[in-house]
């Protein structure tokens, strides 16, 4: 027979290692590079594995005026986000083919129990999250020219 301090030590060493788990993928930085979006350029965090898609900008306190966040799609579908953990209003911009397809206009952080979705208008490839107002500024529309 399993003695209870075993079975409460395995119990102990399986929640410091999930947790530590969860800790490694919320905490490492996310790749980083520039990219153009109608001749604007933009310093982006690179959300390409669903670990960091689905970490996003949770828990962000800002994005400057020259900085966003990048979800990069194995293949184009349509997708849907959330504000889950945000702290931040934001623009969401759809993006298929190097052009915008459509822009999700300042999107304020939901109440943690009201779970308010975001569809795209279409397949998308890319996705562009930039500060509540951004897309509007720099003259963002459906057919603008992006590449990264």
């Amino acid at each position: 027979m399993v003695s209870r301090r075993l079975i409460v030590s395995s119990a102990v060493v399986g929640v410091v290692l999930a947790v530590g788990g969860w800790l490694a993928i919320y905490d490492r930085p996310m790749a980083r590079q520039t990219m153009t979006i109608g001749g604007r350029q933009l310093m982006v965090d690179l959300a390409i594995t669903p670990a960091d898609q689905q970490r996003g900008l949770m828990g962000r306190t800002s994005l400057s005026e020259d900085e966003g966040m990048l979800f990069i799609f194995p293949q184009a579908a349509e997708q849907t986000f959330w504000m889950k953990g945000m702290l931040i209003p934001i623009d969401i911009i759809w993006i298929y083919g190097g052009k915008v397809t459509g822009v999700t206009a300042d999107n304020k952080p939901a109440e943690q129990l009201s779970r308010v979705l975001y569809p795209s208008p279409g397949p998308v490839s890319a996705v562009l999250e930039v500060a509540a107002g951004w897309a509007e500024r720099h003259g963002i529309i459906v057919g603008t020219a992006v590449s990264y």
